[in-house]
């Protein structure tokens, strides 16, 4: 894997330039691995669901920290260019693995969950998931995992605008993303109690979601700007508490539900805080390790392919020991292909939204 390839994503801001820090992709991998091992049901991993959380907070932070230097820097956010450039790495990908569900499940009438899946296909290509599973109305059978997606996109087209606002009473950058961020945090806390939401309305519902990425941004808020350094011994603790819970906290725990999910927020806000801060300690270089980073960057196809790769496979009549290497050697084959050829010749078009494209919206 060239470094041409590795640098297209993520930038990272703490006062200086933005570069690219393979930890990231690394923490990336990471998470993606532990939601592999949840889905093919590895034992000991109970808790594999909580690498969507991981993955919620560091795009929180990744875009807040893009946000915060536009915005410290003009007293604008030029939305056109922003929302461009998240179009040009989130949809090919899914139109892709959309595309191939619809072909494949309409033409085999024993793929799994063949009606269900058939209707993911249009609502996860318009990003109704979240609501569609937190309402109960469908699983979405083999594109069910997309509810994550959905949350992630409804963030990224709502905190721009909201930062923009609370910009435009506060003057100050960081301060609207601490207020804003907080009001977002209570509202979990508190709507889910007041309203006396179900389980599924908590955990899919993209507003209550909202909460982990809310933490990234408070992290990004709190390192922008300044040379603030997190050592490695309460990295390496809140690293343990994560691992803790992905290893003994069962899908949809009560624990989860009122009050863990934001627990493992924090203890995942302070993971990547000391890889920002701290780039040249042991965890930072172990999570360099170029098949971590390999994996990293091809993460949001491992995770959208992944998934339905799984419960076809299942479903297919293999012997188990097959269906198991098949279903991991497909997850990293058709990704790496995918990304080759379909996501990295449309991402290096992001280049165009670098310079002075678009109006900016005055805060």
């Amino acid at each position: 894997m060239g470094r041409t390839e590795e640098k297209t994503f993520p930038q990272v801001v703490t006062g200086s330039p933005a570069k690219y820090l393979p930890q990231l992709d690394g923490v990336r991998a990471v998470a993606v691995l532990v939601v592999l091992a949840h889905h093919a049901s590895v034992p000991l991993m109970k808790g594999g669901y909580l690498g969507v959380d991981v993955f919620f907070v560091l795009s929180g932070y990744l875009i807040t920290a893009i946000l915060l230097r536009e915005l410290s820097a003009t007293g604008a956010l030029r939305l056109f260019p922003f929302y461009a450039k998240r179009a040009l790495r989130l949809f090919p990908a899914l139109i892709t693995v959309s595309a191939a569900v619809a072909l494949v499940w309409a033409l085999l009438d024993w793929a799994p969950n063949r009606q269900d899946t058939l209707l993911g296909v249009p609502v996860a290509i318009t990003y109704f998931s979240s609501w569609v599973r937190a309402f109960d109305i469908n699983t979405l059978g083999s594109m069910g995992h997309t509810w994550s997606l959905a949350v992630e996109e409804h963030f990224y087209l709502v905190w721009p605008l909201v930062l923009i606002l609370m910009f435009k009473l506060t003057r100050n950058p960081r301060m609207a993303v601490l207020i804003a961020a907080a009001i977002g945090i209570a509202y979990r806390l508190a709507a889910p109690v007041l309203f006396g939401w179900d389980t599924e309305r908590i955990y899919s519902g993209s507003d209550t979601q909202a909460a982990q990425i809310l933490i990234g941004c408070l992290l990004a808020a709190w390192l922008h700007e300044t040379s603030v350094r997190v050592r490695a011994v309460p990295a390496v603790i809140a690293a343990l508490g994560v691992g803790t819970a992905v290893v003994l906290l069962p899908l949809h725990s009560a624990f989860y539900l009122h009050g863990g999910a934001l627990l493992v927020g924090l203890a995942t806000a302070v993971v990547i805080a000391h890889l920002v801060t701290a780039q040249t300690q042991p965890m930072s270089r172990i999570l360099q390790r170029k098949t971590l980073t390999w994996i990293g960057v091809r993460s949001y196809g491992i995770y959208l392919w992944h998934f339905p790769i799984f419960g076809l496979l299942a479903a297919s009549g293999l012997p188990t020991l097959a269906v198991a290497g098949l279903s991991a050697a497909l997850s990293f084959a058709i990704p790496a292909l995918s990304y080759r050829f379909i996501e990295s010749p449309i991402l290096k078009q992001k280049k165009r939204f670098h310079t002075n494209l678009g109006a900016s919206v005055k805060a």
